[in-house]
């Protein structure tokens, strides 16, 4: 069976968490849960320009290239149907963008159930 990919533990990475919505107060909210479940928060405000009320779904993952096989897969556990996208950053952080149809992040169980899905190679199949 494939190895497990050795993921970043949520402590080392960075997240800026930005509210495209018009509800005040979620991103520090959200910022607030996802220090609690260990990671790193970054900055926290309103969403800039180019996303600010154009995120119709829960939330937009931002980040350099190289995110897209770790921090995006482990903060992805957090919030269910979010969509990665890259930019050219050079910098480890990624953004959190939250969107129109976000309520809340995933619940701490079902998070960790997604966070050690993903740490583990997929079983075979049982019939």
């Amino acid at each position: 069976s494939a190895p497990a990919k050795a993921l970043p533990k949520p402590a080392k990475i960075t997240v800026n968490v930005y509210n495209a919505t018009p509800r005040s107060g979620l991103a520090k909210k959200a910022a607030d849960e996802l220090k609690k479940r260990g990671f790193t928060i970054g900055e926290v405000g309103n969403a800039p320009a180019a996303y600010d009320k154009k995120v119709a779904g829960t939330g937009v993952l931002l980040g350099a290239p190289s995110a897209v096989n770790g921090p995006f897969p482990v903060l992805g556990t957090q919030l269910q149907g979010t969509v990665s996208k890259t930019d050219a950053r050079r910098t480890a952080d990624v953004d959190l963008i939250l969107g129109t149809k976000f309520k809340a992040l995933s619940t701490p169980q079902s998070a960790a159930a997604a966070l050690a899905a993903l740490a583990k190679p997929a079983p075979a199949p049982s019939c």
